[in-house]
């Protein structure tokens, strides 16, 4: 009885009720200093983009093709030489990079480094683990194929860490782009112009979308700084990654190669992503049966056998005699 009104005690109510009430108060305050940081650095990162689009449009005019060329010649040498990542692979890496949301030449740097010493840090901490603290009773041969699993890790957790974060991106984008497409075409139709329009779509959603925001604020930068706007739209397609971004972006290019309307190019990509959509829907819905086939088969079929079979089972052996 004593033990029981130890439980009951209101001071031990209270004081757990002070500890939940801080605990939720904490995570409250810091999910927004989290989110006001995502925010903060988005902007930042827009604006550093913005910063070196003006910074490469200026130095396009202000320096000769002749010098360009020998300077983009002895930078690509001096590349070659050094021999970390081939041009190709870090071009591609470059484009991995931006899709993914990092567009600074730091975070090409960053990405060589980390491809490059990771295997070895990792297959170096992986014997000095078996060595220095525990080797598990593991032979020498088993030990040297973790070791090697561990640095083929080290060596494409990168890429894998890339991959999954540009499909994070796509899906958002994927979601939101008809919706930008609709509100965009209004906008042009109202009579603002494309660079006008891109900006106010950003700033519309900034909060639901803030990636497609992010991409579409920096498109309006180049809008304004780059001296062919074609270069824009590309650059828009490239560094989502989407084919049917890159066809709306193809559009507008044409629309701006031959006159035509860009309010009419607009409606009919409109039409046909949210076409795409609407597929890619049914398309899920199509696989989910065979999905949970297998869920079904183990979770819920044995418990519908036992409902329907267990009292009849029940009463053939309270009623059989041998």
């Amino acid at each position: 009885m004593g033990d029981l009104s130890l439980y009951l005690d209101w001071r031990l109510v209270i004081i757990a009720f002070a500890v939940l009430s801080t605990f939720v108060t904490i995570l409250s305050l810091g999910n927004t200093a989290v989110t006001r940081y995502r925010v903060q650095q988005r902007v930042r990162t827009v604006n550093e983009e913005r910063e070196r689009i003006r910074r490469q449009v200026a130095q396009e005019v202000s320096i000769s093709p002749r010098l360009a060329q020998a300077s983009g010649l002895n930078m690509r040498r001096l590349i070659a030489r050094v021999n970390v990542f081939k041009l190709d692979e870090e071009g591609k890496s470059r484009t991995m990079l931006r899709q993914a949301g990092f567009r600074t030449q730091r975070h090409v740097y960053y990405f060589i480094v980390c491809r490059s010493a990771l295997p070895f840090v990792f297959f170096i901490l992986t014997y000095l683990y078996f060595f220095l603290i525990n080797d598990f009773g593991l032979g020498n041969v088993l030990q040297f194929f973790i070791a090697v699993g561990m640095f083929v890790l080290g060596f494409f957790g990168p890429a894998l860490y890339l991959t999954n974060a540009i499909q994070k991106r796509q899906d958002q984008v994927r979601r939101h782009f008809p919706d930008a497409l609709d509100l965009l075409l209004i906008c042009i139709e109202s009579g603002q112009s494309i660079e006008v329009a891109f900006n106010r779509v950003a700033t519309e959603f900034a909060a639901d979308a803030p990636v497609l925001a992010e991409e579409l604020s920096v498109t309006t930068a180049e809008l304004s700084y780059l001296q062919d706007r074609r270069r824009a739209f590309e650059n828009l397609g490239n560094r989502i990654g989407l084919t049917h971004v890159k066809t709306i972006c193809g559009g507008l290019i044409q629309a701006e190669i031959y006159g035509t309307s860009v309010a009419q190019v607009l409606r009919t990509m409109a039409q046909e992503s949210r076409n795409d959509r609407f597929a890619a829907a049914e398309k899920k819905a199509a696989a989910l049966p065979p999905k949970l086939t297998v869920p079904m088969i183990i979770f819920f079929l044995p418990g519908l056998l036992i409902v329907l079979l267990g009292p009849p089972l029940i009463g053939i052996f309270q009623n059989w005699t041998p």
